[in-house]
């Protein structure tokens, strides 16, 4: 029989044709690097050699061998996985709590919290044979050094000693419990009834530490063939181009070479990042795809209900880890309506999180339920799911645990959507069953190596298990780089070859300290060559048809810039031997179809003529004829807006809107008109459609203390209730700074009244922070208090928080304006009412003079904003409406008004009757050319509302003149970014025959 080194050049093929008839059944086993390229492989054999069947045995991944072989020398014992060499690791730091010994990995101060190292310390454990092998090698000097490397110095004696340590426990450990490491064992091959063909070992990690073993008459390796041409990398300056260059040359193998979907093979390095991208695009050009990449177990929903549960026990009870938990929408809730409801009491109720009060633990669910009889349905839903989640996180026991989750899944989870076979939870299930099973046999023997936190053992072993969703999809395979190395594929793709993701290392014994791997002359291997090679390995399915291989790579990558891996520019050209380079330049795809949609319109938009359908092409994408149609509808025609004339009058859409109009906006057919509205409606009518009208509000996902709106209602309660001691008891209504102090003393009395009063703060957590409430917001209104005593000592309080209201009367110049002009009625005015509630107005000590003062929490608007001027049209209404309201309803002249921040305790005069020369604010005399221009704006809020016209429009100065123009049709881009309507709103798409200068581009 053919030697090892007989047979390095012989083909997959060859070997397989000869060897899959033979009489000898299944005598002999070919032996892949992979599961994947052995299924691959087999498939290839059925099809080629047209035969029934062949047994599933012949065709196994290396992992698989080294397990069959082991498990037969070790008859009547069990290989240990995963899960026991976790549940050791994690029986080994419990003793070292006691007595610390593992002081090399965990330093005794932290003995205690040495959690944490379980799993680093579970993945040294089937490595430790190796690193006995090189310790013992280097002992001998054969690695041409002399003694024990491990004792040279101080800290490499710790190491020896601590992996010595380490080896000895865990032997024992394992011959105690009847198992066996299967990286420990390396029996003899002496598998007479098979014959055994190893391919590739170079693509296997671990094959150099068994090659000693192989070297038996009936174990052959068959090495890499040498590619008879090398590819070039195509090098793209973005994914996005790289990815469309590879989807339009799977479409050309498709529908020129006649090649299947399912031949076709993708791999791609750091396919996380890459998927959904992937998946887009192929979903664009109507490529069926099948990605078939695995991920740990704990990344999918249906496994984190584990941590979720933990969270919620160790958080007991907040609101962000019941919400984790209960709008985890991947488990299959029995009731999740129940669980919505219990998540909106909690937003209602402010359940942030626990409490202590008085020295005890408050549950902050069950102080919101005292009291509500109407809530107890709820209340039961909440008792029960705690108490089970509780049993969950505090049994003691493995059984325990399993039981306990039992009871959970059976009282809240629907029993036919867990399909054990067929879903992520089914498999979470078999796993539980499993480990439950491993953890009693091995408790009967050694009955304190069981966990004493089931749930967190759990937890730590869904981190290990990798799951690949069961799809049977066709299409093109999308594989993880490596994953499908030397498959036969017809064509395989390698995209995103950048140096970084595509270095592949071989690194024994990486735990170790960087000169213990020197001293045991320890290297990384780098096998990135190799497994480039092994793409080719497609060249011999059939010699007589092209080799389908394509290497890429791009400059900028969804994740960041990138370099193309240097073996391409290592490759030596065979004509002259010397190194060059084989890394092309590639240009953008220019066939793209939708790229060619987009040229075809713009060559229409040029030529403003019908276009020829020969330059579009002669197919489309189904995604394309979809958008097109769904366009349609609202494409562009002469005089014809969305936001206008989907409004008619007499239309179904329009009597609602009239009707929603007279419900919020109307009193008895009167238009109500204020300073939020216009300011509102100018920013952009569809925002004062959606904001003002509809009330249309951002439903809140979790549960606060206290909003920005409500503490601006807080502060202006308590304002209002000592501005209104002060009116009453001071003499004649003066602000006195004299009694600055006594004024101290009600504004702490007004925050603490206000703070129990105030009725958006609800739940129980109001009453342990009703005190440190009061006292903050106490502390802002005294610091106010201070800038009032600077600015205003010896003005009379006159209003507070008073309504004014005025029947609306034009200007003439502004009806002349629009009268005829813009289909605005001259009795428009005599139906509009002009109203606000002014928070402050106070009187000079002289009473000559008028101060209106508003009151912000946050940062007030700017001075710009709230005047008119030739470069910036008028965008903050509030100032000059409360100024012209207010003077309409009195006799008095406002010489005065301002914002005051309570939060930045500023004072930002806009209107001063002390008005010097250069200042930035304005004297009562200028700013009366800024009171005039409202009825300009009035107007036209008024018309526009009247004839049900919402079409965005951005307001500018005409003609140099502080006159609002109206006439642009847009608004300018960055408004509609931050606008909170973005994502229900049709703004920024063209609506209409003339395109948004902001789109163009």
């Amino acid at each position: 029989m053919r030697r090892l080194s007989d047979l390095k050049m012989n083909s997959v093929l060859e070997i397989i044709k000869e060897r899959i008839s033979e009489d000898q059944g299944t005598a002999s086993v070919f032996v892949f690097p992979s599961e994947n390229t052995a299924s691959f492989w087999a498939e290839k054999a059925l099809s080629l050699f047209k035969l029934k069947t062949i047994a599933k045995e012949r065709f196994i991944a290396w992992d698989r061998f080294k397990e069959k072989n082991s498990n037969a020398a070790n008859k009547g014992k069990k290989a240990a996985g995963s899960v026991t060499r976790l549940l050791f690791a994690d029986y080994l730091i419990r003793l070292n709590k006691e007595t610390p010994f593992l002081s090399y990995l965990i330093p005794d101060a932290y003995a205690l919290d040495g959690a944490v190292f379980t799993r680093m310390i579970a993945l040294m454990l089937p490595s430790l044979k190796l690193w006995r092998a090189k310790i013992n090698a280097a002992a001998r000097g054969s690695t041409g050094n002399s003694g024990d490397p491990a004792l040279y110095t101080e800290a490499s004696k710790h190491e020896y000693e601590f992996f010595t340590e380490l080896e000895k426990r865990y032997e024992n450990f394992l011959e105690h419990n009847f198992l066996f490491e299967p990286s420990w064992e390396k029996p003899p091959f002496r598998d007479t009834e098979h014959i055994y063909f190893i391919f590739y070992p170079s693509l296997i990690d671990d094959f150099c530490e068994y090659e000693e073993l192989l070297d038996a008459p009936h174990v052959h390796k068959i090495e890499l063939p040498k590619a008879d041409q090398e590819s070039s990398l195509l090098l793209y300056d973005s994914s996005r181009a790289e990815l469309r260059a590879l989807i339009l040359e799977i479409r050309r193998l498709y529908y020129e070479e006649h090649i299947a979907y399912e031949e076709i093979f993708v791999s791609v390095p750091d396919l996380k990042t890459l998927e959904p991208y992937i998946e887009r695009e192929f979903n664009l050009y109507n490529i069926p795809v099948h990605v078939r990449s695995g991920k740990n177990l704990s990344e999918y929903g249906e496994a984190l209900l584990f941590s979720e549960i933990n969270n919620c026990v160790q958080n007991n009870f907040s609101f962000s880890s019941m919400r984790e938990l209960l709008f985890n929408f991947s488990l299959p809730w029995k009731c999740p309506n129940k669980n919505a409801a219990l998540m909106q009491f909690g937003i209602k109720n402010n359940c942030v999180s626990a409490y202590r009060e008085d020295g005890k633990e408050k549950d902050i669910w069950e102080e919101a339920f005292w009291g509500k009889a109407k809530k107890q349905r709820l209340h039961n839903h909440y008792k029960k799911l705690k108490n089970a989640c509780k049993r969950i996180a505090r049994s003691k026991s493995f059984p325990a645990f399993f039981k306990n989750t039992h009871r959970f899944t059976e009282k809240f989870f629907n029993e036919k959507d867990q399909d054990e076979h067929n879903t992520v939870f089914g498999r979470v299930l078999r796993e539980l069953s499993s480990v439950k099973e491993i953890i009693g046999e091995i408790t009967e023997n050694s009955p304190d190596a069981g966990t004493p936190n089931p749930l967190g053992f759990f937890i730590s072993v869904l981190k290990e298990k990798t799951h690949v969703k069961d799809e049977k999809k066709f299409g093109v395979q999308i594989f993880p780089y490596g994953v499908a190395s030397a498959a036969p594929a017809r064509a395989h793709f390698v995209i995103n070859a950048s140096q970084k993701h595509t270095t592949k290392l071989y690194r024994p014994l990486n735990f170790l300290r960087k000169d213990s791997r020197k001293a045991l002359d320890l290297k990384d291997i780098d096998v990135s060559a190799d497994f480039f090679k092994s793409f080719h390995i497609i060249s011999e399915l059939d010699p007589n048809k092209k080799k389908y291989v394509y290497f890429s790579a791009s400059s900028l990558t969804f994740s960041g810039w990138a370099l193309p891996n240097s073996y391409f520019d290592r490759l030596k050209d065979e004509s002259t031997g010397e190194a060059g380079t084989y890394i092309v330049k590639a240009e953008p795809p220019c066939d793209d179809l939708f790229i060619k949609e987009k040229e075809w319109w713009a060559h229409c938009e040029a030529k403003d003529t019908e276009c020829d359908t020969a330059f579009f092409g002669q197919e489309i994408m189904p995604a394309q004829k979809m958008s097109f149609e769904q366009w349609l509808p609202f494409a562009p025609r002469e005089d014809i807006n969305l936001f206008k004339h989907t409004f008619v009058k007499g239309k179904t859409v329009s009597t609602l809107i009239q009707k929603q109009i007279r419900l919020t906006k109307q009193t008895a057919e009167i238009l109500r008109v204020s300073a939020s509205s216009l300011k509102n409606f100018f920013k952009c009518p569809v925002f004062w459609l959606l904001n003002d009208v509809f009330k249309v509000e951002d439903y809140p996902v979790n549960a606060c203390l206290l909003d920005d709106a409500g503490k601006g209602l807080l502060y202006h309660e308590i304002l209002k209730i000592v501005f209104s001691m002060i009116q009453f008891e001071e003499t004649e209504s003066r602000f006195d700074k004299n009694n600055i102090q006594k004024y101290y003393l009600w504004a702490e009395a007004a925050a603490e009244k206000a703070a129990k009063s105030y009725p958006a703060f609800r739940g129980p957590l109001a009453r342990p922070l009703i005190e440190t409430m009061a006292a903050s917001c106490a502390y802002k209104i005294k610091r106010l208090l201070d800038r009032e005593a600077e600015n205003f000592n010896g003005w009379i309080v006159e209003n507070l928080e008073k309504e004014f209201k005025i029947v609306y009367k034009a200007a003439l110049s502004a009806k002349e304006r629009y009268d005829g002009t813009q289909g605005i009625l001259p009795e428009l005015q005599d139906n509009i009412i002009l109203h606000g509630f002014i928070d402050r107005v106070s009187l000079s000590p002289d009473k000559d003079s008028v101060l209106i003062i508003d009151y912000k929490t946050g940062t007030p608007p700017a001075r710009a904003d709230a005047a008119a001027s030739k470069e910036r049209p008028l965008s903050d209404f509030q100032i000059a409406f409360y100024i012209k309201i207010y003077e309409h309803c009195s006799e008095k002249k406002v010489g005065n008004a301002a914002f005051f921040s309570i939060n930045n305790n500023k004072y930002s005069p806009i209107v001063r009757k002390d008005y010097t020369h250069g200042s930035t604010d304005y004297s009562r005399d200028v700013y009366q050319k800024t009171i005039d221009t409202l009825d300009d704006f009035i107007f036209h809020y008024a018309a526009s509302v009247s004839n049900l016209d919402f079409i965005p429009r951005e307001v500018n100065c005409d003609n140099d003149d502080i006159k609002p123009d109206f006439s642009k049709k847009t608004i300018p881009l960055n408004h509609c970014y931050t606008c909170i309507y973005k994502n229900i709103c049709r703004t920024t798409f063209f609506v209409n025959s003339a395109t948004r200068s902001s789109d163009k581009g």
